[in-house]
């Protein structure tokens, strides 16, 4: 029974962490693509 616990337990914080590892990469991301555009209209402006 604690076998079975400890391997649930595992599972939740997997979850977690791969919620937290998207979330992260999901904002890496944003930002990185906001900086782009905003480096493509600052060019054009000028």
């Amino acid at each position: 029974m604690l076998h079975f616990r400890l391997i649930n337990l595992f599972i939740i914080e997997w979850e977690a962490f791969t919620m937290l590892f998207l979330t992260a990469g999901v904002v890496i991301l944003t930002t990185l693509i906001g900086t782009l555009i905003s480096a493509e209209l600052s060019e054009s402006a000028h």
